[in-house]
């Protein structure tokens, strides 16, 4: 029994557990089944079809939405959905914004790119939020007055004394040009306040606005408008003050304040229509100034006031538009996608350090326009927007440190394998005297120009019939001391064409034109000079434009300039530069002139000719009190503001587009080296060394870095060096601003340093973040500028040319000597004063051996 009854409960065990194991699979299966319909829901594998009930099948009236008064906002559903949202990619050259303080930040870059000054007042009136650009700015802004005198006039404690029915006679007193209306009449002719106000703020009319200060009396209104919280007078108000003056009439208005409805019809305007539901704008324009404003009825309501003076007109009246168009898409969809570079950045006055502002209010500018006519007030024809200094020129270096930023004189591909320098070529050139001194080969700043030309250029210039049917020529052209203009094929050394005779020596750097069209710039260093054969010589100064077609010359400055702040003198040793979006270039003069020559440049290809038919417009500054006139650094251009510094030892930022001077800093002595302009995602900076010239003992070479945009100092390194009459100590060279790995660094070369000998000189590579040396290469004395090259496989090395004939290639990591090459002789020592410039692998410089010398970096 007892196994039996063991058998039974065995067998019902049995059957238990397989029952448990058949309900443990369901439930499994059930499971999967779940979870993968839920997956396949989630991944939007099928949709089911949803049965509506008969109340949803069941047609209904349509709803009509109306809009919102203008005091409401509008408030958006968002409408949920299981689709992934895909951003699209932000367009190159533009930024996206999506929150209201972001306005600020594009506003300040977008206005500053306008011709002239610009301020700007947003309120975010739903929000509570706003901001001003330039309120420390005043304008001719007669529209404050105007809305400030109808609104008093509106005021119901006023009316109770002067109802608007009360007529008033229009007297001579209140006679003035600018009135469509009242003026046409009679004097004595007598019009309804309601009237008058009707006419001041349709029609502009400045005679009504007169009628009305008489019968209120100006102190009453100008109380009026302070208890407002505006801060002008008179006519002059910023932007700010409108905007205040917009928001009290809005407040007024939305409390159903009588009669303010009717100051709101008065100003409406149709400039606005399609940009919001209801629209409050009003526009006064003069000479060169412009003011408008608008109260703006978007998602959330908005009051935009902007001042322009100095300004283009019809510029000035888009900008608005594009202004408020901006904040009205923001508030309409959340966000805005606007054109603007990383690399751009804001030149806002209101952020210039107050003590360059003080030292540039001390100059009075002068501009002679091409008819001759001399004024202080200019606006230019165009827009000014010089490219990146990357963008300047594809065709080669083809101006002194390559672009306009002054950041280098390489350009190609290089691949540094040995690690050494040789001497592939020399070419044998001349050399004159003058002036009491010597003018052997090249001297300083002395750069060639290296561009490459293509079969279709070569077939219709004059280069040598060996080089016509070449693929491609890349051609060395070097003006030099003995007065000519050589042209070499970069390869070889071999001449490729004639030179181009001027005469007497070439001291600077020419320039070819970027576009690679056929065209040559170049000055002149001397008037007088006698040659290596006795041969006595003399060509009034000049600065001259040459055809490459056939070396014509087509235009000449002349240096001596009655116009010019220093009319004795009338050397050009500044290597111009070029706008080329506007066909327009710049070369500053020994004689204190900028000259603005628009050359309308014909280049017909089919014909193979070139012409120019310059319209020159001069610029020049007077200081207050004694100044060196003259200008022998080659300027730097960010955007529209030039920077230079000239003989007094000033550095200048200029608007070109209002040639009004921004900023000015003294930096205690002559500065002839050119400044360079470094353009990061931090913004834009300005590096500059001086010489140890005019203080006429041994003192500091003083190494500066500037914000170029607000002229505030950020770092000083003082170096000590040697004060010698004509062979100066200090910085005669450009910097090199550091790229690729040695981004962080600036790298100076000043020469005869005190602590070193009178022979000696130093390259310091400078953090450009701190100011903190971060290495010295002690060396003979140079004022050649040193040249970054960074090869294929991103190592960067530093070429730097001695007095003494040599070159050396330097680690610019770290400034250890690499190699270095000793120049072969020529007819005199060879000292370099020269700045090399490099193609590819091969570097070209000149020097007193009266020899140009070809070196490649192998």
């Amino acid at each position: 029994m007892k196994n039996k009854a063991n058998s039974t409960k065995t067998t019902k065990n049995t059957k238990k557990k397989k029952k448990n194991t058949a309900v443990l699979i369901v439930i499994a299966v059930i499971l999967c089944i779940a979870i993968s319909a839920a997956y396949a829901y989630m991944k939007g594998w099928f949709n089911p079809e949803i049965t509506p009930t008969p109340s949803q099948s069941q047609s209904e009236e349509p709803s009509i939405s109306t809009s919102p008064p203008p005091s409401e906002t509008v408030t958006e559903t968002e409408t949920p959905t299981d689709s992934p949202i895909i951003e699209n990619p932000i367009p190159e050259g533009h930024i996206k914004i999506n929150k209201f303080d972001d306005l600020k930040g594009y506003f300040e870059y977008l206005l500053s790119t306008k011709t002239g000054i610009y301020g700007l007042s947003v309120l975010d009136v739903t929000d509570k939020k706003s901001f001003n650009i330039s309120t420390s700015q005043q304008f001719d802004n007669s529209s404050v007055y105007k809305i400030a005198v109808v609104m008093y006039a509106y005021e119901p404690e006023v009316r109770q004394g002067i109802p608007l029915d009360t007529l008033v006679e229009y007297t001579a007193d209140d006679y003035d040009i600018n009135s469509e209306v009242v003026a046409k009449g009679n004097y004595s002719d007598t019009h309804t306040i309601q009237k008058i106000c009707e006419y001041i703020l349709k029609n502009d009319d400045r005679a009504a606005l007169n009628m009305l200060l008489r019968v209120y009396g100006k102190n009453n209104i100008e109380a009026y408008m302070s208890n407002m919280g505006v801060s002008g007078s008179m006519s002059s108000f910023s932007p700010n003050d409108m905007a205040i003056c917009l928001d009290k009439l809005k407040q007024k208005t939305d409390a159903s304040v009588d009669g303010y409805s009717q100051i709101h019809e008065y100003m409406n305007s149709g400039i606005l229509d399609g940009v919001s539901t209801a629209s409050l704008f009003t526009k006064d324009e003069d000479i060169f100034s412009m003011n408008a404003s608008a109260i703006v009825y978007a998602k959330n309501i908005f009051i935009v006031s902007m001042s322009a003076k100095d300004a283009n007109l019809s510029e000035a009246l888009e900008t608005f538009k594009d202004v408020y168009t901006v904040i009205n898409t923001l508030f309409t969809e959340n966000e805005v996608i606007v054109e603007k570079s990383i690399y751009s950045h804001a030149l806002v006055l209101d952020n210039i350090v107050e003590s360059v502002k003080q030292t540039a209010s001390l100059f009075k500018s002068y501009i002679m326009l091409p008819d001759k006519t001399v004024t202080s007030s200019y606006v230019s024809d165009y827009d000014i927007s010089f490219p990146r200094s990357d963008e300047y020129s594809d065709i080669g270096v083809t101006t002194y440190r390559g672009n306009n930023y002054r950041d280098s004189g390489f350009i190609g591909n290089i691949n540094i394998s040995e690690q050494k320098l040789e001497e592939i070529w020399s070419y044998e050139i001349g050399g004159m005297t003058g002036s009491g001194s010597i003018w052997p080969g090249v001297g300083w700043t002395g750069q060639p120009c290296i561009v490459k030309w293509d079969k279709e250029m070569l077939g219709m210039m004059n280069v040598y019939d060996k080089f016509k049917n070449e693929t491609e020529l890349i051609e060395v052209i070097y003006a030099t001391l003995d007065g000519n203009i050589y042209f070499l094929d970069l390869i070889t050394g071999e001449p490729t064409r004639d030179y181009i005779y001027i005469g007497v020596p070439i001291k600077g750097t020419l320039s070819i034109d970027p576009r690679g069209y056929p065209l040559l710039y170049v000055g002149q260093g001397l008037e007088a000079a006698k040659t290596n054969d006795g041969e006595e010589r003399y060509k009034a100064f000049g600065y001259r434009i040459f055809s490459l077609i056939d070396s014509t010359l087509l235009h000449e400055i002349r240096g001596y300039d009655t116009f010019a702040p220093r009319p004795g003198w009338g050397a050009f040793d500044s290597s111009g530069i070029m706008d080329i979006k506007n066909d327009t270039y710049y070369e500053c003069g020994e004689n204190g002139v900028i000259y603005i020559i628009k050359l309308n440049t014909v280049f017909n290809k089919t014909a193979k000719t070139v012409s120019v038919n310059p319209e020159i417009t001069k610029y020049k500054y007077i200081y207050e009190s004694e100044y060196a006139y003259g200008i022998e650094s080659s300027p730097s251009i960010y955007e529209k503001y030039m920077y230079f510094t000239d003989n007094s030892g000033m550095l200048i930022c200029l608007d070109l587009e209002s040639l009004k001077i921004l900023w000015a800093y003294n930096t205690g002595d002559d500065t002839d080296a050119s400044v360079a302009l470094d353009v990061a995602e931090e913004g834009v900076f300005l590096y500059t060394a001086n010489e140890v010239d005019k203080r006429g003992e041994d003192d500091f070479s003083n190494i500066r870095k500037f914000n170029a945009l607000t002229g505030e100092l950020l770092w000083q390194v003082d170096v000590p060096v040697y004060y010698v009459d004509v062979i100066n100590g200090g910085a005669l060279a450009s910097p090199i601003i550091g790229k690729g790995p040695i981004k962080d660094l600036v790298i100076f070369n000043i020469c005869k340093t005190l602590e070193d000998s009178i022979w000696s000189g130093r390259l310091i590579a400078i953090d450009k973040e701190t100011g903190q040396i971060r290495w010295e290469y002690k060396s003979p004395y140079s004022w050649s500028s040193p040249v970054d090259i960074y090869t294929e496989d991103n190592k960067a090395y530093i070429v730097y040319c001695e007095h003494n004939g040599k070159i050396s290639l330097i680690d610019a990591l770290t400034g250890t000597q690499i190699n270095q090459v000793t120049l072969s002789l020529g007819r005199q020592y060879i000292t370099i004063e020269a700045t090399p410039a490099i193609y590819g692998d091969i570097l070209v410089v000149g020097t007193y051996a009266q020899k140009i010398y070809g070196v490649r970096i192998k």
